[in-house]
């Protein structure tokens, strides 16, 4: 079984030393390691939580529409038909399949691609957290946000291959209706092992601070109960999605 790790989301920027000073009264083992982070790459984010023995600097990013929707920031990418803005979900779901995941898996590399332009500035970054999967995709009619989040996972995961990209694991937020009713988040492929605990809040990361005991970005099985958990993931080649994934 996988060592637990401290999983501190979502909060504003004035509010990060006085939640990085509440980590070592809260008795923390010292071999355990604190994963913190909030929207987006930042800095001074990264060199506070940095200077925390335990401190390991993970930035949040969201499904939501919003600036990586707009466009590719990414200048030694080729162009193609994935460098403009995305679709809506609306017109995403009236796409094919192998629409949706590539668009999916766009938004996905570029996030990668902040996290790889942060790293070249020297800001040190050292996984990923991902809000959310969204509850629609729990639905009967959620094929098409299952397939879109499908390629933002795949994108996150792998980057972009062309650029020297390598396979990096994170964590992945759940909607409530995901948690407690899919058996698996969505990526290519998925391996089940041992599992760990979890504490769990309610709320979304954009309505509370999350503390969790959580799984360490390696293979877990998911997490069930409560309204939001953190999950460790890790694509796996030649297993078949569940067949809630799939449709």
């Amino acid at each position: 079984m996988a060592p637990p790790v401290v999983l501190l989301s979502y909060f504003e920027l004035d509010d990060l030393l006085r939640l990085l000073d509440a980590v070592e009264p809260a008795g923390i083992p010292s071999t355990v390691p604190v994963y913190v982070g909030s929207y987006g790459v930042s800095r001074e984010a990264s060199g506070l939580i940095r200077s925390l023995a335990q401190g390991r600097y993970a930035p949040m990013f969201p499904v939501q529409p919003g600036t990586f929707w707009e466009l590719r920031r990414a200048p030694d990418v080729p162009d193609d038909a994935y460098i403009g803005r995305i679709p809506s979900f609306g017109a995403l779901m009236r796409l094919s399949a192998q629409r949706r995941v590539a668009w999916g898996r766009e938004l996905g590399r570029r996030y990668r691609d902040s996290i790889r332009a942060a790293r070249r500035e020297g800001v040190r970054v050292d996984a990923w957290q991902f809000d959310e999967l969204l509850g629609q995709a729990a639905r009967s009619g959620g094929r098409g946000y299952r397939e879109f989040l499908r390629g933002v996972l795949a994108g996150l995961t792998f980057g972009r291959p062309q650029l020297n990209d390598r396979e990096e694991r994170g964590f992945v937020w759940s909607h409530s209706a995901c948690s407690n009713s899919l058996p698996c988040p969505p990526t290519p492929s998925w391996r089940r092992s041992g599992s760990s605990s979890t504490v769990r809040a309610s709320g979304s990361p954009a309505r509370s601070i999350r503390a969790s005991r959580a799984i360490r970005a390696r293979p877990r099985p998911p997490t069930r109960g409560g309204n939001a958990c953190s999950r460790g993931v890790e694509p796996l080649a030649g297993r078949s999605l569940p067949s809630i994934w799939r449709g």
